[in-house]
């Protein structure tokens, strides 16, 4: 049996509705996720895309193909999106909206000499493009950790490569033998994207699901900023608070360290125990953190076993001594005790005396500092001293003795 484009169209415009209806119900249903909202508005906007697509199949004109196409971009757009959001980095939603807006600019100006194929290489280009990179998003240093991100990486990526060469051959060979092509035809590539779907949206469902487990994120109302996570405050919650301290330093003119600290090696040790062994060591390591930094500190939980805490400080006590409290409280509590495993961390420290404190330069460096202890060996206490804007800042690194 043959089946004609729009007809494929339909099924797989009823393919997204299904794998992303009980998405967008669970993301509007449960705790601050802001990963959730960009992967929802994916799939609304691919809903939207199939409907205009058959719009156009039916009435045709420019604006129908205008916008359908540019809907589609802006779904992949919003994977990508979320995929940086996922990773704790800034969401680029700016690159996806001008994109977008581009892809729908340029069917009018092809029109009359290419008809339905009009801006059709840069529609397949750009949706290519953000297929790739979140792909590469879902290979990123916080989510590569799971098999399902694997999974999502790997059909993004086949679909970007499948894309761009469809991309190619409509420009070196021209709208009408890209029709009927047996590979690269509407048909062909309608029933490829909706077969990808199927495994994006499973994927997605079970990474978000696996991330919340290892968070422990509690359902909250969903405008709430504060989800509890193992004890400490998830990332959001974390930025928020964290972001309203500084601006009250500020008033103060009291100085404040912001430290990011990981696990050492727990790449090496899912493999070796497994992914439970791993949460249970990262629940650990929250509590050892909550028993060993000072009680104003607040502490935030950035996904897999990395924390932030940003703590006010005095004279009697400095960044490095609260990062020497941690190493020492994780050098006596073991992961196993049968097994006689113990943790170790690398930690980075930003610390700032003058203002103004910038909380955004204040959390870069932190990152960056803590990289620096990472590609020390581990278990090391690295420091950035943070002077005004325009001051160049100092490093100090400090190595536990055991």
């Amino acid at each position: 049996m043959i089946l004609d484009v729009l007809t494929v169209q339909v099924l797989c415009g009823l393919i997204i509705t299904v794998s992303g209806a009980s998405f967008i119900l669970n993301t509007a249903f449960r705790a601050y996720d802001r990963a959730g909202l960009y992967w929802s508005l994916c799939f609304v906007a691919g809903i939207l895309s199939s409907l205009i697509y058959v719009l156009d199949d039916n009435f045709g004109g420019w604006v129908f193909l205008a916008l359908a196409n540019s809907t589609f971009v802006l779904a992949m757009g919003s994977m990508w999106s979320g995929m940086r959001l996922f990773n704790g980095r800034n969401s680029g939603v700016l690159w996806v909206v001008a994109a977008a807006a581009a892809c729908a600019c340029v069917v009018p100006i092809f029109w009359e000499s290419a008809g339905t194929w009009s801006g059709g290489v840069i529609y397949l280009a750009a949706v290519a493009v953000f297929a790739v990179l979140a792909g590469a998003e879902a290979l990123g240093e916080v989510s590569r950790s799971s098999v399902h991100a694997r999974i999502l990486a790997g059909a993004l990526i086949t679909a970007g490569v499948y894309l761009l060469a469809r991309a190619l051959f409509l420009l070196t060979q021209g709208g009408d033998r890209m029709s009927g092509h047996p590979i690269f035809g509407s048909g062909t590539s309608t029933a490829v994207i909706m077969g990808l779907l199927v495994v994006v949206a499973v994927s997605m469902s079970s990474m978000r699901a696996e991330r919340d487990v290892l968070r422990g994120l509690a359902y909250s109302p969903r405008d709430s900023a504060v989800s509890f996570s193992i004890g400490v405050l998830a990332a959001e919650a974390f930025d928020v608070g964290a972001s309203d301290r500084v601006a009250r330093v500020n008033m103060h003119g009291v100085p404040v360290a912001l430290i990011h600290t990981e696990l050492d090696g727990m790449d090496a040790f899912r493999v070796a125990y497994g992914s439970d062994a791993v949460r249970e060591a990262t629940a650990r390591f929250a509590r050892v953190l909550r028993a060993s930094v000072p009680p104003t500190a607040i502490i935030g939980h950035l996904g897999g076993g990395r924390f932030a805490l940003l703590a006010v400080l005095d004279e009697a006590i400095e960044g490095r001594d609260i990062g020497r409290s941690i190493l020492n409280a994780l050098s006596e509590e073991p992961i196993d005790e049968a097994r006689g495993l113990r943790m170790s961390a690398s930690i980075g420290v930003a610390q700032q005396s003058a203002a103004p404190i910038i909380w955004e330069r204040l959390v870069v460096t932190a990152a960056e500092t803590l990289e620096k202890a990472r590609e020390s060996g581990g278990n090391v206490i690295q420091e950035t001293f943070v002077a005004s804007p325009g001051s160049r800042p100092t490093d100090n690194g400090h190595k536990l003795l055991s």
